[in-house]
């Protein structure tokens, strides 16, 4: 981190990691949205898309029994940082999986529930926590792998600190 951001405080460098997250929102999309949308519609557009980085989905081992997701749940909600999970169960994620399919729902004949591993959705707290919680949860067993905005929220660390 350069000496600037050394002497702010954790709530000051979220911002600005905000700010630097904002712009790029705005450099990557303009072009598209500036034609359709008014500039308050842009702003809440920009507002979601930072609050969706707030999410990671932890996939598990589909051959996680029950007993070890019931486990991981608990172990995720007792991370620091964490305010809020969901389970997603291998048949719910393939509801969910042919609800976005829409008319080509045909894709999925002979596809099974569990060929979707279980997974949690969690809601981190608080950006600057993110990188904190995203290796606390990376540590934990059963898991298969993680999705999430991370390298986003890193690039644009790296950016205010240039």
């Amino acid at each position: 981190m350069n000496r600037q951001s050394e002497e702010m405080s954790p709530e000051e460098i979220e911002q600005l990691v905000i700010a630097e997250l904002e712009y790029m929102l705005y450099r990557q999309y303009r072009r598209q949205v500036l034609n359709i949308m008014t500039e308050d519609e842009f702003n809440n557009f920009v507002e979601e898309r930072i609050d969706g980085l707030l999410y990671m989905q932890i996939f598990m081992h589909r051959e996680a029994t029950n007993e070890e997701i019931n486990r991981l749940g608990e172990e995720l909600l007792s991370i620091e940082g964490i305010n809020h999970g969901r389970l997603i169960t291998s048949e719910e994620a393939f509801e969910i999986m042919r609800e976005r399919l829409g008319a080509r729902q045909h894709l999925m004949t002979g596809l099974e529930a569990t060929m979707f591993p279980p997974s949690y959705v969690v809601r981190i707290e608080k950006l600057f926590v993110f990188r904190d919680v995203y290796h606390k949860v990376n540590e934990l067993e059963n898991i298969d792998y993680i999705t999430s905005q991370y390298n986003l929220i890193q690039e644009a660390f790296s950016n205010i600190n240039r």
